[in-house]
This record gives structure tokens, sequence and C-alpha cells, in this order.
């Protein structure tokens, strides 16, 4: 009986447990259009996480699957671009942090991004007009 208890929890733990604590790995693209003219905020496209473990990483690629950039890490940004001002804070285990692409000298286009945490694997569409 203990043996079975004991495989549950080790099962319970592998399903929900894989960022500890049960959290889930979040993130929020931002912009999904950017007009970059080498002088703005807008020259970049954001990622912004919570939950992750390991730190993700990832890369953007063209229409024709070619990688044409990847995401630095910009780590904790202090901010939490997901919290509901009507809720109560979030809980310590709760922080954000985000990845980054500088699009200054991607051309127009829409782009495929491609987020990797432990082992999932997040995508999306960027688009940048000139």
């Amino acid at each position: 009986m203990r043996n079975k208890i004991l495989m549950t929890a080790i099962i319970v733990f592998a399903l929900t447990g894989r960022m500890g604590a049960g959290l889930v790995f979040e993130y929020k693209a931002s912009p999904r259009i950017i007009t970059p003219d080498g002088n703005s905020s807008n020259d970049r496209f954001y990622i912004f996480y919570r939950n992750a473990d390991p730190t993700p990483s990832g890369s953007v690629f063209n229409l024709l699957g070619m990688r044409v950039g990847s995401f630095r890490n910009e780590g904790y940004t202090g901010s939490n671009h997901f919290q509901d001002p009507a809720e109560p804070p979030s809980s310590p285990l709760v922080w954000e942090a985000r990845l980054y692409w500088d699009a200054r000298s991607a051309p127009s286009g829409i782009y495929i991004w491609q987020i990797e945490s432990g082992n999932e694997i997040y995508t999306g569409t960027v688009v940048v007009a000139r």
C-alpha cells in the first residue's frame, strides 16, 4: 500500500509539479506589429513570461523557415503584465521576466517566433511593418 501511495505521489508531481508548486509557464507576446525606426522602443518584440523553469530561450524565423534572429533574456523586469489590478497581489512564487528580439534590421514581413521552456515549445507570429 505504501509503495502504491508513493508511486501515485511521484506521478502527480511529474504531471503537475514540473515547474515547482504546480506553477504553469505563462507568457504574453507584445506588440504584435512592430514599426522599427531605429530610435524608438517599438524596435523590439517582447515575450513577457513567468513561472519558467529553466529560463526559456527562443528564435525568430522568416516564412521560409530560416532563422533570422534570437531572443535575448533581460531577466526579471520587476513588473507584472499578468496581474489583474482587481485581484490581490501575486504570490511570491510568481515572478516575471522578459525576452526580446531587436527587429531594427529585419525587413518588412511576417515572422514566426518560437520559445522553448523545459520540454514545451510555444510559437506565434509578429509583423514587421516599415
